[in-house]
This record gives C-alpha cells, sequence and structure tokens, in this order.
C-alpha cells in the first residue's frame, strides 16, 4: 500500500531467497530461479537489482527469473540475470475447440517476434521455465488454467499432443532458446 510496505516486502523477500541462494551454493545447483511470476513486484526495479546483487554475491550458478507471458516484456533487470525466463502459457488459438497443427504453429510465430525482441534487447538467452499443456480440449486456448478448473472440459489428448508438436516445430531450434522445463503434463 506504500512505500513502507514496499521495503518491508523486498526485505522479507530477500531473507527468503538468500537462504536458498546459500542452499543452492553449496549444493552446487547451477541455475537458480529468484523468483515466479511476482508480477505484481517487477516494476521494483532497483529493489530486484539490489536482490540479484545479494544472491550473486553468495551463489556463483547461473541465475534466471520466471516471468509470466503477460509481464516478460516489462521487466527491465533481464541484464542483471544470466536468462530471460518466461513462463511461456502463450494462447496459440482463438477458437475454442479441433484446432490444426498449422494453426498452433502460427499462434507460436505470432508471439515469437516480441520473444526474439527482448532477447536481442538484453542480449540473454531465453529459459521457457514453464511450458506445458494439459490434455483438453481448450488446452491451446488456455494452456494456463489448472486441472481443477477445467472439470467440465472434454479430455484431448490429440490436442495435447498437437500443441507439444507445435512447439517444437515452431521454436524448439530457434537459436535464442536456451532450453524449457515442462510443467506437469
Amino acid at each position: 500500500k506504500n512505500e513502507a510496505d514496499w521495503k518491508l516486502w523486498f526485505e522479507n523477500y530477500k531473507e527468503f531467497i538468500l537462504y536458498y541462494a546459500h542452499l543452492a551454493e553449496t549444493q552446487q545447483i547451477p541455475l537458480l530461479c529468484i523468483g515466479t511470476e511476482l508480477e505484481k513486484t517487477s516494476h521494483r526495479e532497483k529493489e530486484w537489482r539490489h536482490i540479484i546483487a545479494e544472491v550473486r554475491a553468495v551463489y556463483q550458478g547461473k541465475l534466471t527469473y520466471a516471468a509470466n507471458f503477460t509481464e516478460y516484456q516489462s521487466v527491465k533487470f533481464w541484464d542483471a540475470l544470466d536468462y530471460i525466463g518466461i513462463q511461456a502459457y502463450f494462447p496459440l488459438i482463438e477458437q475454442d475447440l479441433e484446432p490444426r497443427l498449422d494453426q498452433l504453429i502460427t499462434g507460436w510465430e505470432k508471439v515469437m517476434p516480441a520473444i526474439e525482441e527482448v532477447n536481442k534487447s538484453f542480449q540473454k538467452p531465453v529459459l521457457f521455465t514453464e511450458l506445458g499443456y494439459c490434455n483438453t480440449e481448450d488446452a491451446a486456448k488456455f494452456p494456463w488454467i489448472w486441472p481443477s478448473e477445467r472439470q467440465e472440459e472434454n479430455l484431448s489428448e490429440r490436442v495435447q499432443a498437437l500443441c507439444y508438436e507445435a512447439f517444437f516445430q515452431a521454436v524448439w531450434q530457434k537459436q535464442w532458446l536456451q532450453g524449457v522445463y515442462f510443467w506437469k503434463w
């Protein structure tokens, strides 16, 4: 609600993430994600740069932040990290059912220019910190929706498979892509 609240939040968050940075260093973990989908905080560039510096003081591995697909373009501190992390739940279609592979590939082709722009701007490789599609008919339209919220949706392993195939055909070989973590499915 105010600057004092922001200060308290970042002090607490710094304590939290430094615990994990120390743990990651002692266990020789090669990559640490300093935050996930903290979209309501990522505009606080100065505070995030301070946290990143504090983490780098105790952790020697690579760093990323997992920005939501709605957030990654507005993050200003990518240059302080090793990877641009994106929770890649981009909607690939606008209609509800029965997408074709070419439509899903076109969906990726629509979002890739913005990803490439951020990659070029910060000269950092992109890491999809999450990507996943459930086995429902609406998976390509709403990939971020949790299974518990899809109870009325019809199952479709075909749509799920096509979504993954579209990713591999459209994105997998891009030079800017460092890797991907597949989520849950």
